[in-house]
């Protein structure tokens, strides 16, 4: 109980101190107000007003079979014990991290696209918009780490939180949040 007490506190004191660099701090939108069309999976969006979607910045999700057949071929409970080990990483989890957005962030909801680096927000090699993500005053990249639905990104870490994640990602981990939980192996370790 203390520990899941102490990621909590210490989850909120981070995403409060994300909020109060990016945002207005009273929950106004300091990047560009967006109404969400729609959740892609757990780290992606699509808003009325963009063409092409929006990746969250910093955070890496699980995949879900519908979105990436590559990474994630089926679903996670139709995968057998040794495709479940092969994609463990990039799969497990993923229907439940989308369930999670779509919750937080149902359709209609108008979302705060916010460039850390300031200006307006970029675009990757896919033409996705890469930016912070705010519903109110809620920093949902940070968000998604914190109750262990997603993992810091690594290979393409955040441009000012990277450091800030991976502790959060390491408190989700040693509490056994969300994905860290359910994705242990049978063995009893954590996922990778």
């Amino acid at each position: 109980m203390t520990r899941i007490l102490t990621l909590v506190v210490i989850g909120s004191c981070c995403l409060a101190a994300a909020c109060d660099e990016e945002s207005t701090g009273d929950g106004s939108c300091a990047g560009q107000m967006v109404t969400l069309l729609a959740v892609v999976d757990g780290d992606t969006l699509k808003a009325e007003e963009l063409d092409k979607n929006i990746r969250l910045l910093g955070v890496n999700a699980p995949e879900t079979s519908g979105t990436n057949p590559e990474a994630c071929p089926l679903k996670w409970d139709n995968m057998s014990v040794a495709e479940q080990e092969e994609f463990r990483e990039d799969c497990c989890y993923g229907d439940q991290a989308k369930l999670f957005m779509t919750d937080l962030l149902p359709p209609g909801t108008p979302i705060c696209l916010v460039n850390p680096k300031g200006g307006k927000p970029e675009k990757d090699m896919y033409q996705r918009t890469l930016a912070d993500v705010y519903v109110g005053s809620t920093f949902v990249n940070a968000k998604l780490i914190t109750s262990g639905y997603a993992r810091a990104y690594k290979d393409f870490p955040h441009p000012t939180h990277a450091d800030e994640f991976e502790q959060l990602e390491d408190q989700a981990k040693a509490n056994l949040m969300g994905l860290w939980g359910y994705c242990a192996t049978a063995q009893g370790d954590s996922c990778p």
